[in-house]
């Protein structure tokens, strides 16, 4: 369980690091009077006997000193024989909006809607959906990924930020205020208007929006898939701590020892973080939050930072076991602004990105935090597409479909493409398909009549289907070839279950019926698909 224990010390030397903290809040002192404070992360040895611990997530000892103490209290801890690693907290913010290049307003209605595109009003801003073409090899092309997607079931996406504001284009499953704001008092309430009343930073609700504001409904715009939001506010109106925003990781992915905080009904599969501090490590309380997430197979997105330096020099975009997203303009060139380097795994656009703001009115954004969700969105699509992706699955698919820069000269990723992705992801999935044909047809029952003539009870030889599965592998002997069909209510039962690769199937019509083909357990259950790959 998180607790905080409040240590002041009056040290006479102050022990300088790589990296200074910033009081990320105020304690009160013996005297009455306030000074700034910090955290500082102690990392145990395992086996080893702790005399000063208080027990965080993972183990960690987390202490809170006075500012100017920080310093020579981690140096001090570094020297205990139980310790074997120390961090202090450092301040962790939004990435710094840039600004707008001339004849590019932040709000423009131009734009034209697609074949197939979403009724959005604000659609004709998401260029990000529309095909890349000579001049716009940034461009994403993520409505033919959307068209050609059976988004049966609802990804769960968690949003580390601030600048959340209720509006009618988001749903929220759940979420947590998880900053250090009232004094640590975590609460369920992650708005702004209820503890940052003066914020007017939409910040939470731009990243949102593009990963899974609802489509079709006649305002504002369409997220890039059909999203569960999960919002988990670590900052405090653009800025707060760098633990908290670790902490908002480890809560996204389900760890159940944050003291104060109820556990998440479920933990997400991708989480999108549009934030970072400009130190040049990887804390380790950060590393070992997305260790966490990793582990339990959560794909981390993180962005690149719009400081134009190398994102080497940013945490979270320098840690292990993320996806760290850069940006490009519309031409598909690497935008002035945004971090660079062999950190930047993939990119996408982030320049006149349509978005939502405190209200359902569409805005256009530009950087970093921008371009993230946009990968975060393709992702939830390709795990919509295929349940049975993994993280690994999906964070290689997105860079071996993405495509090159035409001018690389900022040492920024390849671009992301949905459209390839998707292609990739369904040529997987047909694959996995098995062979159908009526039942007469095979040339094992040339002779119709004698199959006809001697018909069991309740089969129709002349409606019945033959299916042969024989180039799907089974993971397990104890795992079925299954058969489910939508009925008039929209759910799905089951119609077969078989042990053999080839097998007989009755009472449905391929061609007019919803059926779908998975490999589930004895019982039907744990679908490799999820019960979603049609036949």
């Amino acid at each position: 369980m998180i607790k905080h224990v409040a240590v002041l010390f009056a040290l006479s030397a102050a022990i300088s690091t790589t990296s200074a903290a910033e009081p990320v809040r105020q304690l009160a002192s013996s005297t009455g009077s306030s000074e700034p404070t910090t955290r500082v992360i102690v990392k145990y040895k395992t086996g080893v006997a702790v005399s000063l611990s208080n027990q965080g997530p993972g183990g960690a000892g987390v202490f809170e000193v006075a500012q100017s103490d920080s310093e020579a209290f981690a140096e001090q801890m570094m020297n205990r024989p139980e310790v074997e690693d120390v961090a202090v907290d450092v301040i962790a913010r939004n990435p710094p909006l840039p600004q707008a290049p001339a004849g590019h307003p932040m709000v423009n209605s131009a734009g034209f809607l697609p074949t197939g595109a979403p009724s959005d009003p604000g659609f004709n801003q998401q260029r990000s959906w529309l095909e890349p073409t000579y001049t716009s090899l940034g461009y994403q092309d993520i409505l033919n990924a959307y068209l050609t997607t059976m988004r049966e079931r609802s990804i769960r996406v968690g949003v580390l930020d601030s600048g959340f504001h209720p509006v009618a284009d988001l749903d929220w499953s759940e979420g947590y205020n998880l900053s250090v704001i009232g004094a640590g008092v975590y609460n369920p309430d992650f708005y702004e208007n209820t503890w940052a009343p003066n914020c007017t930073s939409p910040h939470g609700n731009a990243v949102a929006g593009i990963i899974g504001a609802k489509a079709n409904n006649g305002v504002g715009i369409a997220g890039v898939t059909d999203a569960e939001l999960v919002a988990a506010r670590v900052l405090e109106c653009d800025s707060g701590s760098l633990y908290d925003a670790s902490i908002g990781i480890r809560w996204l992915a389900g760890d159940p020892t944050i003291e104060g905080v109820p556990a998440i009904s479920e933990p997400v599969q991708i989480m999108n973080a549009s934030l970072g501090a400009q130190i040049d490590y990887c804390p380790f309380y950060v590393q070992e939050a997305i260790n966490y997430a990793h582990e339990r197979g959560i794909l981390v997105i993180v962005a690149a930072g719009n400081e134009n330096i190398d994102a080497s020099l940013v945490a979270p975009a320098n840690c292990e076991n993320v996806i760290t997203v850069g940006s490009v303009n519309m031409q598909g060139d690497g935008s002035g602004f945004s971090n660079f380097g062999s950190a930047v795994d993939i990119t996408a656009l982030g320049e006149m990105v349509g978005s939502l703001s405190v209200t359902d009115v569409t805005s256009q954004w530009y950087g970093t935090s921008f371009a993230a969700p946009i990968v975060a969105g393709i992702s939830a699509l390709m795990m919509q597409a295929n349940p049975a992706l993994d993280s690994e699955q999906v964070a290689n698919t997105l860079v071996s479909t993405a495509r090159s820069q035409v001018n690389p000269t900022k040492g920024l990723g390849v671009i992301a493409d949905a459209g390839r992705a998707l292609g990739t992801v369904n040529a997987q999935l047909n694959a996995n398909r098995p062979d159908v044909r009526l039942a007469l047809n095979s040339v094992s029952r040339c002779n119709e009549q004698a199959y006809l003539l001697n018909e069991p009870a309740g089969m129709d030889f002349r409606a019945a289907y033959e299916v042969s599965a024989g180039n799907i592998f089974r993971n397990a002997a104890t795992e079925r070839f299954a058969v489910f069909k939508t009925n008039s209510e929209g759910v799905k039962e089951l119609v077969k279950l078989s042990d053999e690769d080839t097998f007989i199937l009755n009472g449905v019509d391929i061609e007019n019926d919803q059926v779908w083909f998975d490999v589930c357990d004895e019982n039907a259950l744990n679908c490799r698909f999820g019960q979603s790959l049609p036949i």
